[in-house]
């Protein structure tokens, strides 16, 4: 996804003061194989109703993996229940 307010959406640890909840762990791709490499992220998920949730709303008529983005657990522990 390219957009702007991906930016705002996806931060490394060193930008963010706190964690709190509306941050989860976001692990990225990486052009090398060292330790941690990709682990370096965090993402404004605010349980999956914030920034991203409208984000991803604004692009559900582009294509499929948009209209599905939150049926899998941002962590990667399994499903969650889609939303109504």
């Amino acid at each position: 996804m390219h957009d702007e307010r991906l930016g705002a959406i996806v931060r490394t640890f060193g930008e963010v003061s706190a964690l709190g909840d509306a941050w989860e762990l976001f692990q990225s791709t990486s052009s090398q194989t060292t330790l941690f490499s990709g682990m370096t992220d965090i993402i404004l998920w605010e349980n999956g109703s914030g920034e991203l949730s409208r984000l991803a709303e604004s692009v559900s008529h582009m294509n499929h993996a948009a209209q599905n983005w939150q049926r899998v657990d941002p962590i990667g522990a399994g499903r969650v229940s889609p939303q109504a």
